[in-house]
């Protein structure tokens, strides 16, 4: 599991219900292709990380794909409470509730509490700063959470 600081988000709202999410990490690229249909994802990732940070020891959220998914569950270090130890696994089916213990892990690390809520602050406020364009805005119509992200 890494537990360094050397790790970066970058979300990329696409047109037409899709996103791109990339996670680096220590020279490591991990690509997650989401799909907006079933739910909100960044509504998802949002409620999920503020649960952390109000006390909850654990939460999680998926990012939806096409039939798959990827689960990302979070839990707070039980000897250093200001980080979290994040776990991604694949899902093979979005709709059907599997164990954890079956999904296959991608990658686990462990991240400050405070520059995890950093580094997303910043990529929904690059996305809510681009809606404000028109042409931005009305490719994606719909697939911004604006009442969970002020």
């Amino acid at each position: 599991m890494y537990d360094g600081d050397d790790i970066d988000f970058l979300y990329n709202l696409q047109p037409h219900g899709w996103s791109t999410y990339l996670l680096y990490i220590n020279g490591d690229i991990y690509n997650f292709a989401i799909t907006h249909a079933f739910s909100c994802p960044i509504a998802d990732m949002i409620e999920a990380i503020m649960l952390i940070n109000k006390g909850a020891i654990e939460s999680e959220f998926i990012f939806p794909g096409e039939p798959s998914g990827y689960r990302w569950w979070l839990r707070i270090n039980d000897k250093q409470h200001h980080k979290v130890i994040i776990t991604i696994s694949e899902i093979s089916d979005f709709f059907t509730k599997a164990d954890k213990e079956k999904e296959k892990v991608i990658v686990t690390f462990e991240i400050k509490k405070k520059q995890l809520s950093t580094l997303i602050y910043f990529q929904l406020l690059k996305i809510a700063a681009l809606l404000e364009e028109k042409s931005y805005r009305d490719r994606r119509r719909g697939d911004f959470p604006f009442v969970q992200y002020k």
